[in-house]
């Protein structure tokens, strides 16, 4: 789906911003699915500045370049782009740029990484995925030259929920897809709550045979995916490999 996205934006705006725009979307739904706050910062950070071209390149008919900083974003800036002369287009003038200052002041003005009582990363990520979400699906419906039912599909799916592989509340640590193996479903906790002792992680596994459970962390020590003793476990990068490989996967454009 990503490269028919990038494909659908072609048609409209220039390659390069496409291109990345599609890319660095994929990139922040993969990092929200794993709850890596300050990653899924970074991309939102960089989807705003690429939006921001674009919306450059349909008011004033130039953008610029990826390696030139782009001017202060500010009210005066959304001015601008509200005052065009070259178009007419209400998305592109008015709701899109004032979409993306909501997201640049929720990313720039409370950052991704606290220490406050109450964490708001999750919060603020899930509304930042959803306005992502929503501007790239407005870039498609101003841009797609396919059919009605297909460019519906697209959009559709771009708005989409996220699933969830983890369920993280309190002192809840559960796996959510039940298709996983065992040794999938320890290397997937490990990722979340690392360092941990067997016994902790056999609870979370809800894992019932405690003997067939040890074997496969010796097999798994023995494979160099975890470090393993009793008192304990530590995944090493070929698990964390693994482990986002089963992150990305869930709701995969």
């Amino acid at each position: 789906m990503t490269n028919k996205i990038a494909n659908i934006l072609n048609n409209e705006y220039p390659s390069e911003l496409a291109t990345k725009l599609s890319e660095i979307y994929y990139n922040a739904v993969c990092e929200y699915k794993k709850r890596n706050w300050q990653y899924f910062g970074n991309e939102v950070g960089r989807f705003i500045e690429i939006a921001i071209r674009i919306i450059e390149f349909k008011t004033e008919g130039k953008y610029n370049g990826l390696e030139e900083r782009l001017p202060i974003f500010n009210e005066k800036r959304i001015k601008d782009f509200e005052q065009s002369s070259i178009c007419n287009n209400i998305s592109f003038k008015i709701l899109i740029p004032r979409q993306l200052y909501s997201m640049y002041t929720i990313r720039n003005k409370r950052g991704m990484i606290h220490i406050n009582e109450i964490d708001p990363n999750y919060m603020d990520a899930t509304l930042l995925i959803n306005m992502q979400k929503w501007v790239l699906a407005e870039f498609i419906r101003n841009s797609s030259q396919l059919d009605y039912e297909e460019s519906l599909n697209i959009i559709e799916s771009i708005i989409a929920k996220e699933k969830s592989l983890i369920w993280i509340e309190g002192d809840i640590l559960k796996i959510l897809d039940n298709s996983l193996d065992l040794e999938e479903k320890i290397l997937c906790i490990l990722y979340y709550e690392n360092n941990i002792n067997e016994k902790r992680l056999f609870e979370l596994s809800e894992y019932s045979n405690i003997t067939r459970f040890k074997k496969k962390l010796q097999l798994m020590h023995k494979e160099q995916k975890i470090n393993y003793s009793i008192d304990k476990i530590t995944i090493s990068p070929i698990g964390m490999n693994i482990a986002e490989q089963k992150f990305n996967k869930i709701g995969k454009i």
